[in-house]
């Protein structure tokens, strides 16, 4: 076979987008120089995928390596010894309450600017709950750094969630970076090594943290919230997903659903409860059927959307729109490109450039917004249904 129609993905979705971009990088990584296009067919745009050569049987590349990219050494999933988010938040919530008695007591008595700060800092209560918040958060990152390096080097290694200590994350980089660069230089081997330095890139920056602990891509709409962990998540449905005949059917546009997975909620349908609970609105055991292949090859196809460091403070991600409409802006386009060129067009995506974009070949750019659905700390994020810009 020298060329794969995916009939059941829709460019205009930014889960199956994200998807077709992952099955591009898998073929590429097992060293067959796929190249990427879109052709418009029965009222939306398919991903098509070429190859120069002949490729024997790509469902079967396909399982094996959604099995390999989710395997991890050991059973560490839930070894994350230590002290629970809660209770650190608890903590720093008492913490907060008594800084704030201080400071409205120290203004009472005149006192101001570093005064004021000497002040607050020698009340023996507050110097003790700094102290045992301390030795929480260091208890913390040391559980979560020993889980994540148990686990090895792979696109999904860093624990359950992105919100690694920045210290492992770094050394995560490096490891993979060594790997790829000491490694015998051939290009199975290149592409399979860039492929992991390229996800983790994708992910977070060891440069950008938050009390020690790395901020997520603003695509991780799975941080914790609702039992929902994004790189949990796509091991789980990897693995549900790595089976050569899953993949056929697949392939051939065959929904594959499971009730036993939790989706990446990239799928603007992910929001559908109402049409679930119709019948019994009050039962809780009213489950999703979730396409355990498109979300974990979505999971793949996030790792052409780097991260970097802003010039001031936070993440910018490729593609993420930034305006005071957040959310994904994408390109579809005719001519078949290879990973690097695509990596080259989505850097150029942006709402400035659109014009630009259809005179070298873009057919059409897609946005979906980012909705923030409930309160914080249970605060979950969607997509809205896209549309054409």
């Amino acid at each position: 076979m020298n060329r794969i129609e995916c009939p059941g993905l829709d460019g205009s979705n930014p889960l199956h987008f994200l998807a077709s971009l992952g099955v591009l990088r898998v073929f590429d990584r097992n060293g067959h120089s796929p190249k990427l296009c879109w052709q418009f067919r029965e009222g939306h745009w398919q991903p098509l995928i070429l190859f120069d050569a002949l490729v024997n049987d790509p469902p079967a590349i396909l399982a094996s390596s959604l099995e390999e990219l989710a395997k991890v050494n050991t059973s560490t999933e839930k070894n994350f010894a230590g002290p629970t988010q809660k209770e650190i938040k608890t903590l720093e919530d008492k913490l907060n309450s008594v800084k704030k008695h201080l400071r409205e007591e120290g203004k009472t008595k005149g006192l101001k600017g570093s005064q004021l700060d000497a002040y607050i800092s020698v009340d023996p209560e507050g110097s003790e709950l700094l102290t045992k918040l301390l030795s929480l958060r260091n208890e913390k990152e040391a559980a979560l750094s020993s889980a994540a390096n148990q686990m090895g080097i792979g696109i999904a290694h860093l624990g359950d969630k992105v919100g690694s200590p920045a210290k492992s994350v770094r050394a995560k980089f490096d490891e993979a970076l060594q790997s790829w660069t000491a490694g015998p230089h051939n290009l199975l081997h290149t592409r399979s090594s860039r492929f992991i330095v390229d996800h983790l890139a994708s992910l977070c920056s060891d440069a950008v943290e938050r009390d020690g602990m790395v901020i997520p891509t603003p695509y991780s709409y799975s941080n914790g919230q609702g039992g929902q962990f994004l790189l949990k998540n796509f091991r789980d449905c990897a693995q549900s997903a790595a089976a050569t005949e899953v993949m056929r059917k697949w392939l051939l546009g065959e929904s594959v659903p499971l009730f036993d997975v939790t989706s990446l909620n990239w799928d603007p349908q992910d929001r559908n409860d109402y049409a679930l609970t119709w019948a019994n609105p009050g039962n809780s055991q009213n489950k999703k059927q979730i396409d355990a292949v498109t979300n974990a090859l979505a999971f793949i196809g996030l790792g052409l959307l780097t991260v970097v460091p802003k010039a001031i403070k936070g993440l910018s991600a490729i593609c993420w729109d930034y305006s005071e409409t957040k959310g994904f802006l994408w390109p579809i386009w005719s001519d078949p490109l290879s990973v690097d060129a695509i990596q080259g067009l989505l850097f150029q995506t942006s709402r400035n450039k659109i014009e630009e974009l259809r005179s070298r070949g873009v057919e059409s750019v897609f946005f979906s917004e980012k909705l923030d659905i409930g309160e914080p700390p249970m605060t979950r994020f969607y997509f809205a249904p896209s549309r054409s810009l």
